[in-house]
């Protein structure tokens, strides 16, 4: 487990052999891991394909709109360096902000 980082998101890449009973209930299966990829609202100005920048969660209290989940994505948190991979889409924003969404990978 040293290569994994808590609050972060990862994509399973594959399994390995055995299996192992957890202390804490349930079993656990070894896999190999890397970070995942993360759809996240970013600034429209900011958005540019291959630019690395500084992560900042979009703040909002609108908890009921569409884009929240991009806006406070889970794994990622303020500070972090993401690369924007791609620019998927322009988002209609319920409180008036110029986002787009994109596919950004953190930087370690």
């Amino acid at each position: 487990m040293d290569n994994v980082e808590e609050g972060r998101v990862y994509e399973v890449l594959s399994t390995r052999q055995g299996r192992f009973s957890c202390p804490l209930g349930g079993e656990l299966i070894p896999c190999d891991v890397e970070l995942a990829k993360l759809e996240v609202a970013m600034p429209a100005e900011d958005s540019i394909e291959g630019v690395i920048v500084e992560y900042s969660p979009i703040e909002c209290d609108k908890i009921t709109c569409p884009n929240y989940l991009n806006c406070s994505p889970n794994g990622l948190h303020a500070g972090d360096r993401v690369r924007i991979l791609e620019v998927l889409r322009g988002l209609r924003c319920e409180a008036g902000r110029s986002l787009s969404l994109c596919r950004v990978e953190l930087t370690l």
